[in-house]
């Protein structure tokens, strides 16, 4: 059963047990803003009305009972010019509006349709942070120049060494690359000689000698120099075009983390020297 047609026969049952029409309404929009997943789960599941004639009949004794006992209440209560204005359904009737979305639900509005309440986002407020810069103030900045002037040549050489270390680290891998493609070009050349050398003299011995095992050994020590060739060829590329260059790479990264650092640094020594 859906719930739409739930609250419709609860609706029809409340005005047969002597609500009125406004007043069933208003019971039946109520209990709808008030279901959860295992309430409407629950009346899916649902095939006959005679349970909504029993919840019905309930609300009806509830309401019953609440208003024999809302005019026992006013008798003991100083009567005053207002509740003399009270009916007696009103007196049993304890219901209030209900709001959705920040404005009440008119009786006319059908209950399958009432708007959720907006969740509102409350930002949250930052901490005011510890690190915060200070402002300079005259006196902070003569002793911030006073004591850069002073300290000038040390930091002067400090930072050109800080430069040059990792200038001579970038020349040095950047030598490395060349120095490896000559490695690689001169290492081929010569091995290439060898193991030509070797073969060619290898088939003249089987050619020339009476006995076949000279020849044979010169063969298989050229083939055994040109595969060394190779792969020592194969590793000094490698080297050259992916080794080296990831290191620069990683180098240049660690160049930046560390003047990231310097400047902080300088920073934390400025601030120091507007706290004196």
């Amino acid at each position: 059963m859906e719930k739409k047609q739930f609250l419709t026969i609860l609706r029809d049952e409340l005005i047969a047990r002597g609500f009125t029409p406004e007043r069933a309404e208003r019971h039946v929009r109520s209990l709808s803003l008030t279901l959860d997943a295992d309430d409407i789960q629950a009346i899916e599941q649902m095939n006959d009305s005679a349970e909504i004639a029993l919840l019905a009949e309930g609300i009806a004794n509830f309401k019953g009972k609440t208003a024999e006992k809302k005019p026992a209440e006013q008798a003991s209560a100083p009567k005053d010019d207002t509740a003399s204005d009270e009916t007696a359904d009103d007196a049993g009737d304890d219901d209030v509006k209900v709001y959705a979305g920040g404005k009440a639900i008119p009786d006319s509005e059908p209950f399958d349709e009432q708007e959720e309440p907006p969740t509102v986002v409350v930002p949250a407020q930052k901490p005011e942070s510890e690190d915060a810069p200070v402002p300079p103030t005259p006196r902070g900045k003569r002793t911030f120049w006073t004591v850069f002037c002073c300290t000038l040549p040390i930091t002067a050489v400090l930072l050109a060494l800080f430069y040059l270390l990792f200038g001579a680290a970038f020349a040095t891998l950047c030598a490395l690359i060349a120095g490896l493609f000559a490695a690689l070009i001169g290492g081929v050349a010569i091995g290439t000689t060898v193991s030509l050398v070797g073969i060619i003299y290898g088939i003249v011995q089987l050619i020339t000698a009476i006995s076949t095992a000279p020849g044979l050994y010169e063969i298989g020590l050229g083939l055994t120099v040109a595969g060394c060739v190779m792969l020592g060829g194969i590793l000094l590329y490698n080297c050259a075009i992916r080794l080296i260059p990831w290191l620069i790479r990683k180098l240049s990264v660690f160049f930046r983390f560390s003047r990231k650092k310097l400047k902080l640094l300088f920073n934390k020594a400025k601030e120091a020297c507007y706290k004196l």
